[in-house]
């Protein structure tokens, strides 16, 4: 994927919104070996102050990543937040690696 293509994705904004508001809060992530990005993540986005959004928990288990809000393999602006600070934002939301 060319940088090209990951500055239009239309999750990108939604993505980024939760990562300025301090929303993405990585619980736990398992790094094997010297690899730079972890094999296993928990992450949380946390509810907007202002509205009625709730916790959505993000993980990466086995290569799949899972969002408890928007399951399956649609891409999601909540995976890419996480996948943003955890080194994967390449796969732009996706939910397989």
């Amino acid at each position: 994927m060319t940088t090209a293509t990951r500055t239009t994705n239309p999750l990108r904004a939604k993505a980024l919104s939760y990562l300025r508001d301090s929303r993405v809060a990585v619980r736990a992530a398992v790094y094997v070996g010297e690899n730079e990005r972890p094999s296993r993540v928990l992450a949380k986005i946390l509810p907007a102050v202002s509205s009625d959004s709730a916790l959505v928990t993000v993980r990466l288990t086995g290569g799949t990543w899972d969002c408890d809000e928007h399951p399956g393999p649609n891409e999601c602006s909540h995976r890419l937040a996480v996948q943003m600070v955890t080194g994967y934002g390449d796969l732009g939301g996706g939910w397989q690696m």
